[in-house]
């Protein structure tokens, strides 16, 4: 067997099929992905990404239950010929390591099992553009952290296997809700395209979800961006605006956040954030969502030049309109 070193172990982030831009706002950085270390400890807390299933009840109605299966997102990028060795630890995982360090995957694992969930990271091979799979085709692994050993366990999947894991997970085969203009991995846009034949898709997110060094979920958020194209000014944004396009996403999420709190014992925060890329329009507005998906308050400020500063101005408006 030829094995090569030459590949990476990423974080992937959004990208467009047809080439369009994906648009950021400087004053704030990439913050969906995370917000910076240093504010997030200022604050006491951590932060996890990551996608989730629901198990659907039949019929067309959008009610289901959380499954314990969570999954965090990574990709990998070959770059020259031969295979991936799993088994070689001083490559492979020392670059997952060097992206995702191991006092994070401790952290979120200890979380996730505190919930009674069960975290695995699904590292997807980059297919570069490439949709003519097999079925019998490895296009990712599920990696686990055993935590009685320190060790990551390692599972290929095949596109087939992946196809009814997929359905598995979900309690039933998916339908599409609306296109995909952007996404992480071309196994995503792929998934999407071949939906209608193998009703397998991959989980939606939650964008981010805070917890506390007590394992206790301090704020379920959902960050949505408004741009060029949106004639209403970030000011009249409201998640109730996008239901009807967004109800599966919203319904997903406060399912999510209904398990956690039982789990806890106590209600969890939903929040979604807007904040805008249009040129000039430095404003966010967060709006805590309530349990039957209304409206139970919002607050609209105004944030500097300074990303860091933005950062923990968002921080500490979510903890004040969430408390």
């Amino acid at each position: 067997m030829n094995y090569t070193r030459e590949y990476a172990v990423y974080t992937p982030t959004l990208k467009s099929g047809e080439g369009w831009p994906v648009k950021v706002n400087p004053s704030l950085g990439n913050f969906t992905y995370g917000f910076d270390d240093s504010v997030l400890a200022a604050f006491g807390l951590r932060a996890v990404s990551f996608c989730f299933f629901i198990l659907w009840d039949e019929g067309p109605g959008l009610s289901g239950s959380l499954n314990s299966e969570v999954w965090i997102k990574k990709e990998l990028s070959i770059r020259g010929p031969g295979q991936i060795n799993l088994n070689d630890r001083s490559c492979f995982d020392q670059k997952f390591f060097a992206d995702e360090p191991l006092s994070e995957v401790v952290s979120k694992e200890e979380f996730f099992r505190a919930h009674g969930l069960h975290l695995s990271y699904i590292v997807i091979r980059d297919l570069k553009g490439d949709f003519a799979l097999r079925e019998d085709q490895k296009v990712a692994v599920l990696l686990r952290y055993d935590p009685s050993t320190g060790t990551l366990t390692k599972d290929p999947v095949a596109l087939k296997q992946l196809q009814e894991m997929l359905v598995q997970h979900s309690n039933k085969k998916m339908k599409i809700n609306k296109p995909l203009h952007y996404y992480e991995t071309d196994l995503e846009k792929y998934l999407q395209t071949t939906c209608k034949d193998t009703g397998a898709l991959f989980p939606g997110d939650c964008d981010m979800l805070l917890y506390d060094q007590n394992n206790l979920c301090r704020c379920i958020l959902e960050f949505k961006k408004t741009t060029q194209r949106d004639a209403a000014s970030l000011e009249e944004q409201s998640f109730l605006r996008h239901m009807d396009r967004d109800r599966s996403k919203y319904t997903r999420l406060n399912i999510l956040r209904t398990a956690l709190a039982e789990r806890e014992g106590r209600p969890i925060p939903f929040a979604t954030v807007f904040y805008s890329v249009k040129a000039g329009e430095n404003t966010i507005k967060i709006e805590r969502i309530g349990p039957s998906l209304q409206l139970e308050g919002d607050c609209t400020f105004a944030i500097g030049p300074n990303l860091l500063e933005n950062q923990r101005l968002i921080l500490q408006k979510t903890m004040e309109i969430c408390s």
